[in-house]
């Protein structure tokens, strides 16, 4: 009987390429190589098209080169041949979170979590889709849930720690970057990060000291040295700052923001060109980056080239959450048209001090002869503005996003943001007016301050205000103390409290230390009633006043005022004036470098000695040589 033949089985060709070829790919993939990894991973597909290791290799290769909606495809492709695997849907998120495209993100993250509940790169990069939208304590869940799974996740940890700082904990975001460090004592990103928590946390030399280790550990990270420049900025090492950014460019070309930045330290720095050609580039490089727009517009402005400034400073309100364009009404922008017979809204919009300054264009205005002026304020404002400028129509300050009161009003031809009146009236110098001013006081108020003055008895009645800014700013950290106005307050002459905020204790302490008395009276408060403090300040002979919204109700209402003027100035006071274009009844003592407050406490002094001899209350004992405190 014959044998049957056995058929022999085909040999089944294999999905994958060798280990050793796959192996060589890895390689290429972490030493960085991504182009020729890229052009390995096609060259393979070619051969093996369904392998699933070398489609995964290709999509992390295509997202490390922020190829992403190739990466997305690769991903979709994995995902259509081998519907459950999740570490596809985990990446395809990634890649979608780096496109913008958010809620798809979270989708995808969300699949590979149903196919893998126990993935914790998932939770993770769920996570960062999250924190993109704004859903910050869903993100810090997610983060949550990714580091319970696997707790020595150092990514995890560190996305934690940036969830935290959006959220404002800044503490805990450090700790969440010290876990990170201590799981991966290389994880330069997570110093980095940590830096700028730290920077947020107001400590920092240790923020800088946590940048430059990011840096040692990655030499070529410009993120880092663009964040150490930011703390080297607010320590006052501007010159290092500059250097730090300059260091980040030079890694990175395209960094508007490290431009910026660098324009911010330049201009303090007084370097003004060099700090204008920073911001040019910026806008080069993004050309709707409003607050590098806004920044030039500060310098243009301070440099007197109004004509250019305006524009750039009306982008660039566009940042500022309490600053608008236009309100969400149907009204066209004002950019000029007459206005005879046609009814305007003027907007509020910035602080106080700002819609004061502003306000001085409202005589412009109103010589345009329109049908009717609507000026919306601050409703601290508001009586003020009423009584200086009785025929236009006084609304006190709404929410920004409430028009219903509008409705009450009628029709309306235009509408513009006081803020954006200088952009019509003040291109040029010649275009502010000689008034002295434009605010008027209430007369029974200031009778009431006469009184008060006149029972302190004879000599000056001068107004001090010697701190300006918000509390932990930059602005508050330079202004000079009271005890270096002592010179000043020890002369022959009654000083009056004008500062606002509740500053008894530290006029109690300066009294029993110093025995140098302020007055102050406490049914006056300019952060609840400008009104009040316009009085007091129209009687007084004199302010003496760091820049702050005290100058400008001062200024707006023909006060005579001296201000101390911080070098770099704010715009409004230009450079290389003793006059103020904005306030004739303003005088100017700028501060130098080399002389900090002294210079300018002396100058103050000399001047303040030949008022108090002309007002008649000095003696000879007096006219001894001014010393300052450092």
């Amino acid at each position: 009987m014959a044998r049957k033949k056995r058929k022999r089985k085909k040999r089944q060709k294999s999905l994958d390429p060798s280990p050793d070829r796959i192996n060589a790919l890895v390689n290429l993939y972490h030493s960085g190589q991504m182009s020729p990894a890229e052009q390995a991973c096609r060259e393979l597909l070619q051969t093996y098209p369904q392998s699933l290791i070398i489609l995964n290799l290709l999509g992390a290769v295509l997202q490390n080169q922020g190829q992403l909606p190739p990466a997305v495809q690769v991903f979709d492709k994995i995902i259509q041949l081998k519907p459950d695997d999740a570490a596809a849907y985990c990446n395809r998120g990634l890649a979608l979170t780096n496109l913008g495209q958010l809620e798809e993100a979270v989708d995808s993250c969300d699949q590979a979590i149903a196919l893998q509940p126990d993935f914790a790169q998932a939770y993770s990069n769920r996570g960062i889709a999250l924190k993109d939208l704004g859903q910050l304590e869903a993100a810090l869940d997610s983060y949550n849930r990714a580091i319970q799974i696997q707790p020595d996740y150092a990514q995890a940890y560190n996305n934690r720690g940036n969830a935290l700082t959006d959220l404002g904990q800044l503490k805990a975001a450090v700790d969440s970057y010290n876990r990170a460090i201590q799981i991966q004592p290389d994880y330069a990103q997570a110093y980095s990060n940590r830096g700028n928590a730290l920077k947020d946390l107001g400590q920092l030399e240790v923020a800088v000291d946590s940048h430059d280790q990011a840096i040692q550990i990655q030499p070529d990270y410009a993120q880092a040295y663009y964040n150490r420049g930011n703390a080297l900025k607010d320590l006052g090492q501007l010159e290092v700052a500059v250097d730090s950014y300059n260091r980040a460019i030079a890694l990175q070309a395209d960094d508007a923001e490290s431009y910026c930045n660098r324009g911010v330290a330049l201009r303090e720095l007084g370097q003004l060109e060099e700090a204008v050609d920073s911001y040019d580039k910026a806008i080069a490089l993004q050309p709707d980056y409003a607050q590098a727009h806004f920044n030039l517009s500060h310098v243009l402005l301070l440099l007197g080239d109004l004509r250019n400034g305006w524009p750039e400073y009306e982008y660039g309100k566009l940042i500022k959450k309490d600053s608008r364009r236009v309100l969400p009404a149907p009204y066209p922008l004002w950019n000029g048209e007459p206005l005879v017979d046609k009814v305007i809204l003027v907007t509020a919009e910035q602080g106080v001090g700002d819609e004061v300054m502003f306000a001085s264009c409202i005589p412009d205005l109103i010589n345009l002869h329109p049908k009717q002026i609507i000026l919306e304020c601050n409703s601290r404002l508001a009586p003020l503005l009423a009584r200086s400028f009785p025929q236009l129509d006084i609304q006190d300050r709404r929410d920004c996003q409430d028009v219903d009161w509008l409705k009450e009003l009628g029709d309306i031809d235009f509408q513009i943001a006081v803020g954006s009146l200088p952009g019509f009236f003040r291109q040029q110098l010649s275009h502010f007016p000689a008034r002295r001013s434009f605010l008027v006081s209430n007369r029974k108020l200031r009778d009431k301050w006469r009184r008060r003055y006149d029972d302190l008895g004879p000599g000056m009645k001068i107004g001090v205000s010697w701190t300006g800014g918000a509390k932990g700013s930059r602005k508050r950290a330079e202004a000079p103390s009271l005890e270096q106005w002592l010179p000043l307050l020890r002369l022959k002459a009654c000083f009056i409290n004008l500062q606002y905020g509740d500053h008894g204790q530290e006029l109690r302490q300066l009294e029993e230390s110093s025995g140098v008395h302020i007055y102050d009276w406490v049914d006056v408060d300019p952060l609840t009633d400008l009104d009040h403090q316009a009085a007091q300040i129209a009687e007084l002979d004199l302010v003496i006043s760091f820049d702050n919204a005290t100058v400008q109700i001062a200024g707006a209402i023909g006060k005579k005022t001296w201000v101390l003027v911080s070098a770099p100035p704010f715009w409004m006071y230009m450079l290389d004036r003793l006059d103020s274009p904005w306030y004739p009844a303003i005088k100017l003592f700028r501060q130098t470098e080399a002389e900090g407050w002294v210079g300018v406490i002396e100058d103050i002094g000399d001047n303040l000695l030949r008022e108090i001899h002309n007002h008649g209350e000095v003696t000879g004992e007096e006219e001894v040589t001014f010393s300052t405190i450092s």
